[in-house]
């Protein structure tokens, strides 16, 4: 089943009329040299199209247990149906007919393309498509108990995963012929007689976390890894689906974690900006008439207030730095009154700044210094839709930026 691999014609042994290896197929046969330690196999062409083909190797053929295990996998595998499992079409003396898949092992994919799983998305999708094959098994009540590199294909068009060989699995039917390779086992596998040695879904998810292990990105799974690969089964992850979940759901969990993150800045930076916004905001507002005579020149000396707890050092100058700053507090529509007081300002009777007018207003307006403060108050009218504030004795109108 590797697409690189190199084919020879070999004789294979004669049909037994009840196989369903024709003439026709006969003709078409080719010896794959794959690592099988027990059986030898095939790629052969079938009514047009290709196929694979296993059967144990000569020593092994007499032996009842290999014999069973070879015919379990396929009584297993026949039921099952997948699309990252290898097919099972059908059993005869000939051996095991399966779909042919044309790709090649991890172990050779690793080699033959380094830079692969250097992407966490390959990575991502490889282990993906892996616990969705694993949650099906599970789901059927079968564990394979022989992961490793050399039973995942990975196939040449889209590199997606197929698992094969399921002879050293254990069915809920076929408990008795199960199999390991030593270097990706997990301990209940290598030591049956201790503790805690039950086969579980978690005996699966120890090998895929050795899998894992040999990717050139491990570093990214090293937390699914220690976990996975933990001594004792009741320490793993339980199911497939709580590998993946561990190992995907945050991803999914942090563009929300991120929209929370940047509403909380905005809330912070709104409620700076609540106090310190009018500020600001007289950079950004200006009247749409000419200034009226009234307004105090900014050339005129201006003495100011030192900044205490109850008094800042904000200050206003003139009777458009409050109109500024009303509009900065977004008021809504309506008639309002600004009263000047010794301990602030005050609109329509509700303190919204111990900010002190430290300059003159012309004219009718109060005169409210830092030296002689004095009581008064001027009217005007706010208009939100069009966020203006006109000044009801003059007319004069103010409009945000």
């Amino acid at each position: 089943m590797d697409g690189n691999s190199q084919f020879t014609h070999a004789q294979p042994q004669s049909p037994s009329s009840s196989s369903p290896l024709s003439a026709e197929g006969q003709a078409a046969i080719e010896y794959m040299p794959t690592a099988g330690a027990t059986c030898d196999t095939y790629r052969l062409k079938l009514y047009g199209k290709l196929h694979f083909l296993k059967r144990l190797k000569p020593q092994y053929a007499g032996d009842v247990r290999y014999v069973q295990a070879f015919r379990k996998e396929f009584e297993v595998g026949y039921n099952l149906e997948h699309p990252h499992l290898a097919k099972y079409i059908s059993l005869s003396d000939e051996g095991i007919l399966m779909e042919y898949v044309d790709g090649e092992t991890l172990t050779s994919f690793l080699q033959t393309h380094p830079d692969y799983f250097r992407s966490k998305a390959n990575s991502d999708r490889f282990l993906s498509q892996m616990l969705s094959v694993l949650q099906y098994l599970h789901g059927h009540q079968v564990l394979h108990l022989d992961l490793k590199p050399d039973n995942i294909l990975i196939t040449r068009i889209n590199h997606d995963v197929k698992l094969i060989d399921l002879g050293g699995c254990y069915a809920d039917c076929f408990n008795d012929t199960t199999a390991h390779t030593d270097s990706y086992a997990a301990p209940e596998q290598l030591h049956p007689t201790a503790q805690d040695n039950r086969l579980c879904e978690a005996t699966d998810l120890y090998a895929l976390g050795r899998i894992l292990q040999q990717l050139p990105c491990h570093a990214l799974y090293k937390k699914v890894i220690a976990r996975s690969t933990q001594p004792l089964p009741a320490s793993r992850y339980q199911s497939a689906e709580e590998f993946r979940a561990d190992c995907f759901s945050r991803k999914s969990a942090f563009p929300l974690f991120g929209l929370l993150l940047i509403i909380l800045l905005l809330a912070v930076a709104f409620m700076l900006w609540g106090n310190k916004g009018w500020d600001s905001a007289s950079q950004a507002l200006q009247k749409e008439t000419p200034a009226a005579s009234y307004l105090q020149s900014a050339e005129q000396p201006v003495e100011e207030h030192s900044a205490t707890a109850d008094m800042p050092a904000a200050v206003f100058r003139s009777q458009q730095d409050v109109m500024i700053y009303v509009l900065g507090k977004r008021f809504r529509q309506g008639s309002y009154t600004v009263e000047f007081r010794t301990d602030g300002i005050y609109m329509n009777g509700r303190c919204m700044s111990f900010a002190p007018v430290v300059d003159t207003f012309e004219g009718h307006q109060a005169i409210v210094t830092a030296n002689n403060p004095t009581q008064g108050f001027f009217r005007f009218l706010i208009d939100s839709a069009r966020s203006t504030a006109t000044e009801m004795s003059t007319g004069e109108v103010y409009t945000a930026r």
